[in-house]
């Protein structure tokens, strides 16, 4: 993983704000959907993380909002492809 995307999820799991400009296919994706997961295994095994200073999210969700169908239709299909994970998207 990118360096500046590495550090951009730390903030993002430090609830600061992130504003990121990358090209096609840098990952942008990741910003809000490596956070849900570290959210998620950590309220599934609070026992293996014993010091994580953020306030953990039983069940955290994401809101994505995009200009395009197209662009929600690629953003679903690039989590589904690297995070093996259920996506909603609705038109």
């Amino acid at each position: 993983m990118d360096y500046a995307l590495f550090n951009a999820i730390l903030c993002i799991l430090n609830l600061k704000d992130v504003f990121a400009i990358d090209a096609t296919g840098g990952g942008k994706s990741a910003l809000f959907g490596v956070p849900i997961l570290i959210h998620r295994e950590i309220s599934q095994n609070p026992s293996a993380y014993p010091v994580f200073n953020v306030s953990i999210r039983l069940k955290p969700v994401g809101v994505v909002v995009t200009p395009t169908k197209g662009l929600v239709s690629n953003i679903v299909k690039q989590l589904k492809k690297d995070f093996n994970r259920v996506v909603h998207a609705d038109f």
